[in-house]
Order: C-alpha cells, then structure tokens, then sequence
C-alpha cells in the first residue's frame, strides 16, 4: 500500500491525463529528477514496475511470497524518489511555477523537458 500512496503523490504533481498513466508518470518524473540518458532510462523502468506493483495491489492482487522482497525493492525506492523530487520542488527557484501551471501549458513544459526545447 506504501507504493500505491507514493504513487498518487506522484499522480497529483505530474498526471494531467488518464491515458498511459504509468508512462505519463514514469516518463515525466524520470526526466524532471535527472539528467542523463542512463538515469532517466532506469528511472522509467523502475517507477512503471512501482506503477504495476501498485495496480496489482489496489485491484486485489497478491504478490507471491518470492516476490516479496522485490516489493519491498520497489517501496524503497519509491521513498528515494519522493525525497528526491520533493526536495528539488522546494528547493528549485522555477519548481512551484511549474506546478501552479494549468495542466495544457504544465503539458507543454513536460514535452519540452523530455524532448528538449523545440522552436
């Protein structure tokens, strides 16, 4: 249950959209917190795998005991996650702007983030 409340913490600040919520999620917070390819890349993965553990759960899966401890993986870094990206928020000068937008120009900001500034 942890990974799906720090997945709808992660919904309210980056989802302006219900159509492939876990990639819209996964993508945008994978591209807001870091800058290399690499990163955002193992980024993406893991947070869509904390999206699928959290659909499992919510929809009344269970998770087989030898994966219990790749759940807890995922709920581990899901808090690193939080931490990071809620440090950056109220730390980062532009952050707040960014999150006081409505949602077609937070949309646009997004695009840009992950495919660069295009003219």
């Amino acid at each position: 249950m942890k990974v799906a409340h720090y997945c709808a913490a992660f919904e309210t600040l980056f989802a302006t959209s219900q159509t492939e919520l876990a990639h819209q999620l996964s993508e945008r917070v994978a591209c807001y917190l870091w800058q290399s390819h690499e990163e955002r890349l193992l980024g993406y993965r893991r947070l869509k795998a904390a999206y699928a553990l959290r659909s499992k759960v919510v929809h009344g899966s269970t998770i087989r005991a030898e994966k219990v401890a790749d759940a807890v993986d995922i709920s581990e870094y899901c808090d690193q996650v939080a931490r990071h990206l809620f440090a950056r928020i109220v730390t980062a000068p532009d952050a707040l702007r960014l999150f006081e937008r409505e949602s077609e120009d937070f949309d646009e900001e997004m695009l840009r983030l992950i495919f660069g500034k295009v003219s």
